[in-house]
């Protein structure tokens, strides 16, 4: 029945004749078009096709596929095209063509062949649903965001894939007061000395009024390299409650020196789950940063240094069983993941001892201690630990492993990994670590999301 049909997907073939390639694509669109009419579906079409269109009838048909807007019923629209001329030759939008969508995402590839020249995006700013924007543009396409035409008011859930500098960062997270959600990786390059020299009235005043996401929830910010720049951390994220930073390259992240204590402490109140990945951050100051958040259920820690110090501040109970008597660190804690791999160009080894680790999970599990359940401390079990782990590293979680294996026939979810040192990783964001939130996954949880609420 075509109204159950939901998904359509097209891709051409480089290998082919373009004409060949566009002919098949009509025939198929032809048939879903005509069959799913106005009932909801999905549109993606990967355009991966380097060579021109030829004529204007091919130009003329395949505009029609990559902008089937004319059918209400479109509710994600997906499109991956490589040259902008593409964009530029079959660019058509008719306008109150779009009340039911929803999702765009949108790569663009710019052809070696094509100069970096003023090119004509799709306008979607005439969508009163969208509210999920997924992007990945060549990176001076974020600079000005008038030749951007999307609804960016009334985004909730924001992806920019690859090719941010911080001077598109600085005007995209003003622009989009409603994000609940984002995820954006900057680009090498991101520029960070010449926005601390930037000395414009504009910059000034920006300085003196950091952005203010009031609904922001979920944050996640990658980099290739160190960023020195407090324009990412300048945030105020009053509703803050997932954070993950983390490097896709190398060794990287937020340089210690950007004394980033002040974005934590801002955003302390309601953050429940942190991650720092491959992040340039002493132990001994995340330690400093964990003591800021006393509702954390979840943390991951990927960074240079000894982890024992944090790891002692989990322990809640003294070798008699009995509660500490000084405050636990992140007493609501469930999930912990532990990396230690000698990254390729970390200032100093992630390092830990299997005592504190097994003590900590250990007093996360009071069953036997010596005090009456009214007496109890409030702390939530630790369910789940998960070890990312080097060669050198073996010996130790082997130790570990041994010591909670009573724990684990009880319940506890434990998690081992061995991982190869960094110099024989593929990119970071294809390495299955069995770390969560990673890459499109995540976004696949954010679409559903939207989707269903169907705002």
């Amino acid at each position: 029945m075509p109204q159950l049909w939901e998904k359509l997907s097209l891709y051409s073939c480089p290998k082919e004749p373009v004409q060949k390639v566009i002919e098949r694509m009509v025939c198929a669109g032809w048939l879903w078009f005509n069959c799913v009419k106005a009932h909801p579906f999905l549109f993606e079409m990967d355009w991966g096709h380097g060579g021109g269109f030829g004529n204007v009838q091919m130009c003329a048909a395949l505009r029609t596929l990559i902008f089937p807007f004319q059918l209400p019923g479109l509710r994600r629209y997906s499109l991956n095209i490589v040259g902008e001329d593409k964009l530029d030759a079959c660019f058509y939008v008719p306008k109150n063509s779009l009340q039911n969508l929803r999702i765009v995402a949108l790569s663009v590839l710019r052809s070696n062949a094509i100069k970096r020249q003023r090119v004509r995006y799709p306008r979607f700013e005439n969508a009163p649903r969208l509210r999920m924007l997924e992007l990945c543009l060549p990176f001076d396409r974020y600079h000005d965001l008038k030749n951007l035409h999307f609804p960016w008011n009334q985004l909730t859930h924001l992806v920019i894939l690859d090719g941010l500098s911080l001077y598109g960062w600085r005007d995209i997270i003003r622009a989009c007061p409603s994000l609940k959600r984002c995820y954006v990786v900057f680009e090498e390059n991101a520029e960070p000395e010449g926005l601390d020299q930037d000395d414009s009235v504009d910059a000034k005043n920006q300085v003196l009024n950091p952005p203010k996401l009031e609904k922001l929830v979920d944050l996640t910010i990658a980099c290739h390299r160190a960023i020195k720049s407090d324009t990412i951390l300048d945030l105020q994220c009053p509703r803050l409650q997932e954070l993950t930073l983390f490097s896709q390259h190398r060794y990287g992240g937020f340089s210690p020196t950007d004394q980033p204590s002040s974005f934590y402490r801002r955003t302390a109140p309601h953050l429940q789950v942190l991650a720092l990945r491959q992040q340039a951050i002493p132990a001994f100051d995340v330690l400093r940063i964990l003591r800021m958040m006393p509702h954390l259920v979840e943390l991951e820690i990927d960074c240079p240094g000894n982890y024992d110090p944090i790891l002692r501040e989990l322990i809640c109970l003294t070798p008699e069983r009995k509660p500490v008597a000084t405050p636990v660190l992140a007493p609501r804690l469930r999930t912990l993941r532990l990396v230690a791999v000698n990254h390729q160009g970390m200032p100093s080894k992630s390092t830990f001892s299997a005592a504190p680790l097994i003590q900590a999970v250990q007093s996360r599990w009071w069953a036997g201690a010596d005090f009456d359940a009214s007496e109890a401390p409030a702390i939530a079990y630790l369910d789940h630990v998960t070890i990312v782990h080097d060669a050198n590293h073996a010996p130790v979680v082997d130790h570990v492993t041994r010591e909670l294996q009573r724990l684990v026939q009880w319940g506890l979810e434990l998690v081992t990994v061995l991982q190869k040192t960094a110099q024989h990783w593929p990119h970071m964001t294809k390495v299955n670590l069995a770390l969560p939130r990673h890459g499109d996954e995540q976004f696949e949880e954010w679409r559903r999301e939207v989707l269903r609420r169907g705002e």
